[in-house]
């Protein structure tokens, strides 16, 4: 693998373009300056990179989607997303982006969907969503163990966390119900193991596997996570997934859309209500994630957020909300 002072320099119509090979490691001293540095390379498809190291610190690999000019987002993840799991997704556009009246979404976890466009990052009614797809980076085997819970995004903001916590499962009998992780910069943290009778288990670290519940006498669901923690999880709720992390470094922005990092739901909700009377025990929701926006021009648009945290199984915590910040020119 290259590194990143080896990348090479293309002249197309007597510009130079820097080109990043598949497979390169970038290193640099924030987010932004790694995204910055490429802000002009020559177009390629999307595809695997190599490992990021952000102010020295490991903070996984990543792949990445190069686009030299405008771009339209209608609704084709594929152009922007490989299926890897767990890795960063790098996106450059050179130009503007848009994106229409659909979800953009990856199909996978990542550890952060991170956008870089040069000219105007425009919502036209659409949705860009990292709703419980929170990178899992505790023990994975989809991806290195990455030890860190925070990242550095420009020279003055950061090393930041931002993603919340997970909530605790329910304790129905002689417990003690599991508890919930914290969130790292990559994931909301998975929830607790709701209990039955005896001692549930707590949701990983680092955007781990949510806990496992215990039925001794009643049944009881299992925490959100990267995976859902086991239990009876056949209850009206119950879902893989941590809220994730969103960061958007752009000329300008504009229009009006939806921007989401929602965490999972904790299993078990046998009734309409989570809440519903009755013996059993709820796992505990996934924290939601975070959001964060760097406009290079000092406008006022915002867009409509959501980084709630995951509801809990029947009588279960929620997941704690996420972040959400908006950052000018003098914060890169």
């Amino acid at each position: 693998m290259s590194p990143l002072g080896a990348a090479r320099a293309l002249v197309s119509g007597g510009i130079a373009q820097p080109e990043l090979p598949s497979g390169t490691n970038l290193t640099g001293s924030s987010l932004y300056a790694i995204m910055n540095e490429y802000a002009n390379a020559k177009a390629q498809s999307v595809t695997t990179g190599g490992s990021l190291t952000v102010n020295s610190v490991d903070v996984g690999d990543y792949d990445y989607v190069i686009i030299d000019g405008n771009a339209t987002f209608n609704g084709t993840n594929s152009t922007f997303f490989t299926n890897n799991t767990d890795k960063h997704a790098l996106i450059w556009v050179n130009g503007n982006l848009s994106i229409a009246s659909s979800t953009f979404i990856p199909s996978n976890r990542k550890m952060s969907m991170s956008i870089y466009v040069g000219g105007t990052f425009s919502m036209d009614g659409g949705t860009v969503s990292m709703s419980k797809r929170g990178g899992n980076h505790y023990n994975n085997s989809a991806n290195r163990n990455v030890n860190a819970t925070t990242i550095k995004l420009t020279s003055n903001i950061g090393p930041i966390a931002g993603p919340g916590g997970g909530g605790t499962g329910h304790n129905a009998s002689s417990g003690p119900a599991g508890s919930g992780a914290s969130g790292t910069a990559f994931s909301g943290g998975p929830g607790g193991g709701g209990t039955g009778g005896g001692a549930a288990g707590n949701g990983q670290p680092r955007g781990g596997k949510g806990g496992n519940a215990v039925q001794t006498y009643t049944q009881a669901g299992g925490g959100a996570g990267n995976p859902l923690g086991s239990g009876n999880n056949n209850g009206s709720h119950g879902e893989d997934g941590t809220g994730g992390a969103i960061f958007i470094f752009a000329g300008a922005v504009s229009g009006s859309g939806n921007l989401q990092a929602v965490g999972g739901h904790g299993a078990f909700g046998p009734g309409p209500n989570d809440n519903s009377p009755g013996f059993g025990a709820g796992g505990g929701g996934s924290g939601g994630g975070q959001i964060r926006i760097f406009r290079g021009t000092n406008n006022s648009t915002t867009f409509n957020t959501n980084v709630s945290g995951g509801g809990g199984g029947r009588q279960a915590q929620s997941g704690s909300s996420g972040s959400v910040a908006y950052y000018t020119a003098s914060d890169l």
